[in-house]
């Protein structure tokens, strides 16, 4: 296949500031309660099942230092909470999921911080092994830098830390709303 000088430069994938302004805009009031009422149809058996299944490779700890990368409305550390006797933290860039987060009153000990975490940029967002655990839930298909964001994590974590990725593989025509321009 011959392509012209002019075709190969041709970028066909938006720039990551264009891919972060498009995801917020994608979580108006509205697109934040559909998010929410998806979460709210998990069920307590599922939140168990979920627990059952990590606990399969993973033991948390009392005090241990976790942070839910991704946190969206609160659904991963709800479960958490769970578990107890855990310092948890959120980090989201949706400011309206951070406000329905932080307005939860069981999730009233949880820590906030609203930002991204897959650019080299966002490292400084939290000193270097600050968590013992990183827990990722339904983020990781959608990052815009995956390797940066497991850099960052990496960075985040202390020694021995351990990073738990909860996602599924899905096509993009599963994200009807994000499906077109990436």
């Amino acid at each position: 296949v011959f392509l012209s000088s002019s075709m190969n430069d041709m970028s066909y994938r938006l720039t990551q500031s264009e891919f972060r302004a498009k995801h917020l805009a994608s979580y108006d009031a509205a697109a934040v309660e559909q998010y929410e009422a998806w979460t709210q149809q998990i069920s307590e058996a599922d939140e168990l099942a979920v627990l059952a299944d990590i606990a399969h490779v993973f033991e948390f700890g009392p005090g241990m230092s976790v942070l839910d990368a991704g946190a969206g409305t609160g659904a991963m550390c709800r479960m958490l909470m769970r578990i107890g006797r855990l310092e948890l933290t959120a980090i989201e860039p949706s400011s309206l999921m951070l406000e329905r987060l932080i307005n939860k009153p069981e999730l009233g000990s949880v820590r906030t911080c609203q930002g991204f975490c897959d650019s080299p940029e966002d490292q400084s967002l939290f000193p270097p092994g600050c968590f013992d655990v990183i827990v990722s839930r339904q983020l990781a298909n959608g990052l815009y830098d995956p390797l940066a964001a497991m850099a960052n994590w990496r960075h985040w974590l202390k020694s021995q830390g351990t990073v738990l990725l909860i996602d599924g593989f899905y096509n993009r025509s599963a994200w009807d709303s994000l499906s077109t321009d990436f």
